[in-house]
């Protein structure tokens, strides 16, 4: 599903700064909305039907022990 820009963006997610971290948020976010909307055209699935859709997200910073994840 992600091509070697995205992988690479998010395997360095941790070292960019807030700004970029947000922008990263947006585009990530975008970029999953469009994978979704392929995969309706490609499999001519009707938009009405579909009842939901869950993305996992992808984590950047988990701590646990201090209560945060990101």
């Amino acid at each position: 599903m992600y091509d070697e820009k995205m992988k690479n963006t998010l395997k360095d997610a941790m070292h960019i700064s807030g700004v970029e971290l947000t922008k990263l948020d947006r585009n990530y976010g975008r970029f999953i909305g469009e994978s979704i909307n392929s995969f309706i055209l490609q499999h001519s699935l009707v938009k009405d039907s579909i009842s939901y859709i869950a993305s996992h997200g992808h984590t950047v910073f988990h701590c646990p022990k201090e209560h945060y994840t990101l």
